[in-house]
């Protein structure tokens, strides 16, 4: 009965040292990543610096209202960017030029257009703005209306003249 017991308390301690030891290669085979020669020279890892997406729109302003269905949409990025606008579901692709202006001359569609720019500069980087411009011509319908209004109110005016009894 003595040397069942040993048996199997020396079967148990070779089994949890060979299962240990499994467990302790995984782990340090896992959780160390290999290292490249650069690391090992200098202590550091390699660094990028990227310059991030810049975008601004100078034109159109957002909100703008006219009577005009055609603009332009100037702005301003990194230089040499890919830039690309977005309007009502038809887009216009461009480079920005070496100061990192850009332009685009769109026609636009009667009510609400969503104009979007996204800009991709050489490093991936990305940046993206937004407009909205209502073409609408009944701002200027009105415009004319008040003035047809004043002018008539004016001769009204002139045409009428105080008459004061005199007793």
């Amino acid at each position: 009965m003595k040397k069942e017991v040993i048996l199997a308390i020396l079967i148990g301690l070779g089994m949890g040292l060979f299962i240990t030891y499994g467990v302790y290669r995984v782990r340090s085979s896992i959780s160390a990543p290999p290292t490249t020669d650069l690391e090992d020279a200098t202590g550091a890892s390699p660094t990028t610096t990227s310059t991030p997406a810049l975008i601004a729109i100078h034109s159109p302003e957002h909100g703008r209202v006219q009577s005009d269905t055609s603009t332009t949409v100037t702005g301003t990025t990194t230089e040499n960017s890919h830039v690309v606008l977005f309007v009502n579901n038809t887009d216009f692709i461009s480079t920005s030029d070496a100061t990192g202006n850009f332009s685009f001359d769109v026609d636009l569609d009667d009510g609400v257009n969503y104009l979007t720019v996204h800009v991709i500069n050489t490093n991936g980087s990305t940046a993206t703005d937004e407009r909205v411009i209502i073409v609408s011509d009944a701002l200027e319908k009105l415009e004319s209306t008040e003035a047809e209004t004043a002018s008539d109110s004016a001769k009204t005016t002139d045409e009428t003249t105080d008459v004061t009894e005199t007793p």
